[in-house]
């Protein structure tokens, strides 16, 4: 991974443990016989198979969130200076706004579903 991608890994993983997120970092890909790296997999937010963490500004970024959309995935691309450093206002604020997809009993207690 590259330094960018690395810090909004690091971020998530704080984020994961202190949210009780089902976290995947780093996460691959496998789409058309290639293998595209992601920072982050969240499942149940985005949309049904989950969401893709990308940073803005990395190597092949417009075609890691192409191949993402393609297989089915929400793909939020982050700024590594904002969301390099787990707050966790932000990062509840921004799952709220990627929206809930999971199973209703396991919806975490902080989810309001509040879209921004």
């Amino acid at each position: 991974m590259n330094p960018k991608d690395e810090k909004i890994a690091a971020a998530w993983m704080e984020a994961a443990q202190d949210l009780g997120l089902g976290l995947k970092s780093p996460f691959v890909l496998h789409w058309r016989g290639r293998e595209f790296p992601f920072p982050a997999y969240v499942p149940d937010f985005g949309r049904e198979k989950g969401c893709l963490f990308l940073a803005i500004g990395t190597d092949h970024e417009d075609l890691r969130a192409a191949m993402a959309t393609e297989a089915g995935y929400f793909v939020s691309r982050l700024h590594p200076d904002k969301y390099g450093t787990y707050d966790r206002q932000l990062f509840t604020d921004t799952l709220n706004d990627l929206g809930w997809f999971g199973p209703a009993p396991k919806k975490p207690s902080w989810y309001t579903g509040d879209a921004w």
